[in-house]
């Protein structure tokens, strides 16, 4: 009996002495995991800090210094559910830390959690009554704004104001300030104020000349005035890297097409476009303003009837409307007339003369070719 009360005392006494001892032995595992996951931030190893902090983070879920390395090394490896898990407690248990709201703030809007994100950057830069942790922060000013440009007016309105303070306060990096221009940019060509448009995707170009987006957009604008050199400067740099780009080749083909002397340039383009719609899935292919056309139309300025009549062909099997169509139509019939089938092409004119865009222009078109037959026939009865 008294073996067996001793061995009771002895377990009492084991379980004692874990219960004191556990919480120590959690703390020291705790601070080393958090240790040795700074230590590999420190180093860059992003991989291995991510795993340490997810292990002290099994410990202690709320631990600030854990969720915000976690946070900073899975933005590292661009693991945004990561990186938004580890930040989200972070800034629950810290509201406060300015630095993990403005990653947190990044976060989402890299996971296009758009409202959310909106809420972060307003954290910082401050809101109506509400002062932000950091109102001087131009970068998450323009991230704000460029947040406010998927919004309503009133957003898109504050955009403006927030871009703007960004651009006037003598920021002096130049990767913010271009990307700041072009979002201003883009806000202008959405409300169609071309001309600002214009001038702050300029600026944008001029701060990061090796930025491509956005170029197209730059070259379109230039084409509608038809300033074509300009037009062709932006659209080249657009080309680069993405030669299989159907918009990009289209715009190109247009605008060499209005230049003298660039007709082997404007048939490249337009031939690489009408190629590129082939390859397209049928539901993907335009309907309107198709290359065809435009290449259709410059074959028959070259003198090359048959490939006029090959690429009008397609077009129309392609056509959706009826001003395409009878564009196609009137080109088909002009690639007839230039091969001398004169009843074929008045009886094409006379398909489009119906069409109100297209209409006066095969009225006058089918009375020519009228004349044309009666002079064909008067030399053939001589």
């Amino acid at each position: 009996m008294k073996h067996l009360t001793k061995a009771r005392d002895v377990l009492a006494l084991i379980s004692l002495l874990c219960l004191v001892l556990a919480p120590a032995a959690l703390a020291q595992d705790l601070d080393q995991y958090i240790g040795q996951g700074n230590e590999y931030l420190r180093n860059s190893m992003f991989s291995q800090a991510k795993i340490e902090f997810e292990k002290a983070l099994r410990l202690d879920p709320a631990n600030v210094a854990a969720a915000r390395g976690l946070g900073q090394a899975a933005m590292q490896l661009q693991d945004w559910v990561a990186a938004k898990r580890g930040l989200d407690i972070a800034h629950q248990q810290s509201p406060g830390d300015c630095g993990v709201t403005k990653n947190l703030a990044y976060v989402l809007m890299r996971m296009k959690m758009t409202g959310r994100a909106m809420a972060a950057y307003e954290e910082i830069v401050g809101s109506p009554g509400k002062p932000g942790c950091d109102p001087d922060d131009n970068n998450s000013k323009s991230n704000l704004g460029s947040l406010y440009l998927r919004g309503n007016d009133s957003q898109k309105a504050k955009a403006i104001q927030l871009f703007n303070q960004v651009i006037n306060s003598g920021e002096d990096d130049p990767a913010l300030m271009a990307r700041t221009h072009y979002s201003l940019g883009n806000l202008y060509l959405m409300r169609k104020n071309y001309e600002l448009a214009i001038q702050h995707m300029e600026s944008a170009f001029a701060l990061d000349p090796e930025r491509t987006d956005g170029r197209y957009n730059l070259g379109k604008l230039y084409f509608n005035k038809q300033e074509y050199d300009k037009a062709l400067e932006h659209l080249t740099v657009a080309l680069a890297g993405k030669e299989n780009d159907y918009n990009i080749n289209l715009m190109l083909g247009l605008c060499y097409n209005e230049m003298d002397g660039f007709e082997n340039e404007a048939v490249q383009h337009l031939s690489k476009a009408v190629n590129l719609i082939k390859l397209m899935d049928s539901g993907d292919r335009p309907t309107k303003n198709l290359p065809h056309a435009y290449l259709a139309r410059l074959y028959n300025n070259l003198g090359e009837p048959e490939r006029a009549l090959q690429i009008s062909n397609e077009g129309l099997e392609l056509a959706g409307t009826g001003t395409e169509r009878a564009g196609l139509i009137c080109t088909k019939a002009k690639a007839y007339e230039q091969l001398g089938d004169y009843e074929r092409a008045l009886e094409l004119f006379e398909d489009a003369v119906e069409d109100p865009v297209w209409g006066s222009y095969a009225s006058k078109q089918a009375e020519r070719q009228e004349n044309l037959i009666r002079i064909k026939e008067a030399r053939e009865g001589q």
